[in-house]
């Protein structure tokens, strides 16, 4: 394939599948793999804004059909704000110490049984794309964000607001990254 015109709406369109909030099929979902992971993930998506402000830059499966990129890394960490217990309580998600990290998919899940989520902001630099999807029947929230540049270290990058829906506590909220 031919990667010659790409621009940032295809990078939008490529994180918008990464967080469930779009389906790429076929010939898009093949193309949109400019990894070479036999997957699509929000990498695809960072690789592909880096190529539409940066035209020379070459994909991974463009040289010879093989994978050639290197993951990034970043510190998560996240931080509960009101004891969890009845109540608003503020949980927060900061990314810190980044190395040649262009994307972080962050995937929040909870017990819908003892808590809901009412408002989630999000922290994100003006030069950077994002996606999310909250699917408030089945407690979980995908969010993904990349950049034609590496990320910055970034506090409060999410914040929820979250009550404790059976007047005891949250129960379990549980945070998973891939950058």
């Amino acid at each position: 394939p031919s990667w010659r015109w790409v621009g940032a709406q295809d990078a939008r369109l490529v994180l918008a599948h990464t967080v469930g909030n779009d389906t790429l099929t076929g010939d898009s979902l093949y193309v949109a793999d400019v990894t070479g992971t036999n997957g699509v993930t929000a990498l695809d998506a960072a690789r592909i804004l880096r190529k539409s402000v940066d035209p020379t830059y070459v994909f991974g499966v463009e040289s010879d059909g093989s994978a050639k990129e290197v993951a990034g890394s970043a510190n998560v960490s996240s931080t509960l704000t009101g004891a969890g217990v009845e109540g608003v309580n503020n949980y927060s998600l900061s990314i810190s110490d980044v190395n040649n990290a262009y994307s972080i998919n962050v995937n929040i899940t909870y017990d819908i049984n003892t808590a809901s989520v009412s408002d989630i902001m999000s922290n994100v630099p003006s030069n950077y794309i994002s996606a999310m999807n909250h699917n408030k029947e089945e407690g979980v929230i995908n969010f993904s964000l990349i950049g034609a540049n590496s990320l910055p270290n970034l506090q409060n990058l999410l914040t929820l607001s979250m009550s404790a829906t059976s007047g005891i506590d949250l129960g379990n909220v549980s945070t998973s990254v891939t950058v």
